[in-house]
């Protein structure tokens, strides 16, 4: 395995103070303002801690969200944007960060998105939800600014804001205490709310977003959000891509169910086995297609077959 270094890019990891507190809209109408403004942009999340899966057209499943931020970006749909491998070639990545920001493992751990922020020294932009609270706000955005140093917290933006006097009350009782900069906020509107489904799969043919939806995000997001300033704060961070080469000899041969039953795998993760000299053999249990012919691992072929996937290591 080689690494090949490519050039930075801007990076801005959009982290809350926990789950629905606004993260994925602000990636979205982020995604939409940056293609915009002709900035190569594409979103990227480690892990989705939802039922609502999108199957892609290859049959790989994704997290809706996802779908939703790409479309918004103007960029196609790559299992890479799932799995944060930031591999896509891109001016700007916009990472969202699962649950709140030090949920992990451990506060601030191994598996938190403030981890993998402060790893990798990414700008961090803290989105919190300030319904149903107004000082108190400051002091969470304090505890947060305060629990981890070292993560280069650049600013926050206030969701679910009731109008302006609210948002002056918000931003006074950060900037008393605070050194993070408010960047602004997004007023309390159902509408700016993402479309989605009640748990479950959604189609390819279902990927689409409400007319208009996009358009009133944005322009809603640019009237309350300093944008120039925000991208102005972001950081830099080398993008590594990772290729499989030097052998050249077949090393197994791997038989996997492609059919409507068995339809989701992670299409990168095939391309890496190819890469590294496997050979993948398609087969269908519902057509009634023939078994691969001696697939390497072949003992362990029936242990295998309710998964779709047959292959034993070494052959």
């Amino acid at each position: 395995m080689s690494f090949n270094k490519r050039p930075p890019a801007n990076c801005l990891a959009i982290l809350g103070t926990g789950s629905d507190v606004g993260k994925n809209v602000v990636v979205t109408a982020l995604c939409r303002i940056f293609s915009n403004l002709g900035i190569g942009v594409a979103p990227f999340k480690g892990q989705n801690m939802s039922n609502n899966s999108f199957v892609t057209l290859h049959g790989g499943k994704m997290g809706r969200t996802r779908v939703v931020q790409a479309e918004a970006a103007r960029v196609p749909l790559q299992m890479d944007m799932n799995p944060v491998l930031l591999k896509p070639c891109v001016d700007f990545a916009i990472l969202e960060g699962v649950m709140g920001l030090f949920d992990g493992a451990s506060g601030g751990g191994p598996g938190s998105s403030a981890h993998f922020a402060k790893l990798l020294q990414i700008a961090v932009l803290l989105v919190v939800d300030a319904h149903a609270c107004s000082r108190s706000a400051g002091a969470i955005a304090l505890g947060c600014e305060q629990y981890d140093p070292q993560i280069r917290k650049v600013g926050v933006i206030f969701n679910r804001v009731a109008g302006h006097e609210h948002f002056r009350e918000l931003h006074e009782a950060v900037m008393e205490r605070c050194s993070t900069e408010v960047l602004g906020w997004l007023p309390k509107r159902t509408e700016l709310r993402l479309p989605g489904c009640q748990l479950g799969l959604v189609s390819v043919l279902e990927q689409g977003l409400s007319s208009g939806y996009l358009e009133v995000l944005t322009s809603t997001i640019r009237n309350h959000v300093r944008i120039t300033r925000l991208i102005g704060l972001a950081g830099s961070i080398p993008q590594d891509e990772y290729s499989l080469h030097g052998a050249t000899e077949r090393k197994a041969r791997i038989g996997v169910a492609r059919d409507g039953a068995f339809c989701f795998y992670y299409e990168d993760n095939l391309r890496l086995l190819v890469e590294a000299c496997a050979e993948i053999v398609p087969f269908s249990l519902l057509e009634g297609s023939s078994l691969p012919v001696n697939p390497d691992g072949w003992p362990l072929f029936r242990r295998w077959i309710s998964w779709g996937v047959c292959h034993t290591p070494g052959g």
